[in-house]
C-alpha cells in the first residue's frame, strides 16, 4: 500500500506513477480503452515521458 497520494500532470511528475487515473468523457475513454490492447507499448511511452 502506497503512502503517498501525488497529484500531477504526467509529464511534470517527479515520480513514477504505480496508478495514473485519467479522467475524460465517455468519447476519450472508448478510445483509451481501444488503446489498451497495446497497453505494454502505451506504458512505455507513458513511462519514457517521465524519465
Amino acid at each position: 500500500m502506497g503512502q503517498y497520494v501525488v497529484f500531477a500532470p504526467l509529464e511534470k511528475a517527479t515520480l513514477k506513477p504505480d496508478l495514473v487515473l485519467f479522467v475524460v468523457n465517455a468519447e476519450i475513454a472508448s478510445r483509451l480503452l481501444q488503446t489498451s490492447w497495446n497497453w505494454p507499448t502505451m506504458s512505455r511511452a507513458l513511462l519514457s515521458r517521465l524519465s
